[in-house]
């Protein structure tokens, strides 16, 4: 350990001895090398870096066995990576990666992938990358994958603010067709009420590979990539508590007709109470003694129409 604290050399357990240089002035790293006990020095990974005053890389040296490239790194006045360059080892020869920004500060071409696009109300939010060499770069397009983006303010529910859809600014669709290489893929991601990942599921397709729909003949229901012969099922229809089902079919409301009675053809019963009142009835059910049969009942409705014992509001 340095006097800044800084751990500079380091043993792990399958005998690998790792030793970080660094630069006593700014306390960058300069080096790291990785060794098997009793190799030569840096046979499991060697690298070197070197920083410019702002502490933005410059330069990556990798003399790891089998590896040996070279990196250069340029950046704008806004320290923003601009050019980054890789040469020796496999790569020949050499190759640049260039980045350009808009005036956003959005990234807006990587030869390596592509031009970016973004949406005019929302200008940070990306909605496509198209295989085309920007305006002004010096680095020509190498990407093979064009990528579209859809995110949840498409939905009906979206919010809105001046009039613009906005939603709650979750990716839901990348869909990524490569024809170089033939992939298409396209990645679905579905979110909770309270906008955490719920699901991400991803399908893979062959560009060249046909995709399949089904369809049934009329008179038959499709079932996955099945046809079932079908008939029109019959319907069974019911009410909610307080409604009777009627032609139609509909409900009508119902409430308890009124209840009379008559003799019909018997003669009344007449007698007097013991407070001087005349009473006459014919056998009413809540009396023991009938001696002209049972009255006959009636049902009358105030309002609706009679149906048995109830009535039938519409």
């Amino acid at each position: 350990m340095n006097a800044a604290g800084q751990i500079t050399e380091y043993q792990n357990g399958n005998a690998i001895r790792t030793v970080k240089e660094y630069d006593p002035q700014t306390q960058r790293l300069k080096s790291i090398r990785a060794t098997t006990l009793g190799q030569v020095d840096g046979n499991v990974l060697n690298q070197s870096y070197s920083f410019d005053a702002l502490g933005n890389l410059l330069t990556r040296e990798d003399t790891s066995p089998g590896v040996g490239t070279s990196e250069t790194f340029a950046y704008d006045t806004l320290n923003r990576l601009t050019i980054a360059t890789v040469l020796g080892g496999s790569v020949s020869p050499p190759t640049s990666t260039q980045v350009m920004y808009d005036a956003r500060g959005n990234i807006m071409y990587k030869s390596d992938v592509g031009r970016y696009w973004y949406d005019g109300a929302r200008p940070n939010l990306m909605t496509q990358v198209t295989l085309e060499t920007a305006p002004g770069a010096t680095v020509a397009l190498t990407g093979t994958r064009r990528l579209s983006y859809a995110y949840d303010n498409y939905r009906p529910s979206a919010q809105t603010v001046n009039a613009v859809a906005l939603g709650n600014g979750n990716l839901e669709y990348t869909v990524s067709q490569d024809s170089v290489n033939g992939r298409h893929t396209v990645r679905y991601e579905s979110y909770t009420s309270f906008n955490m990942p719920r699901e991400i599921s991803v399908g893979n397709f062959a560009s060249g590979t046909p995709s399949a729909s089904y369809s049934c003949p009329g008179g038959s229901t499709l079932s996955g990539n099945t046809c079932i012969d079908s008939q029109p099922a019959t319907p069974n229809y019911g009410c909610a508590d307080g409604f009777a089902l009627v032609a139609g079919p509909s409900c009508s409301r119902t409430v308890p007709a009124v209840k009379t009675y008559s003799c019909g053809s018997s003669r009344p019963y007449y007698w007097i109470t013991y407070l001087g009142e005349s009473v006459a009835w014919c056998g009413d059910p809540m009396d023991e003694w009938n001696p002209y049969g049972p009255a006959m009942a009636s049902f009358q409705c105030s309002e609706g129409q009679l149906s048995g014992e109830t009535c039938l509001i519409t």
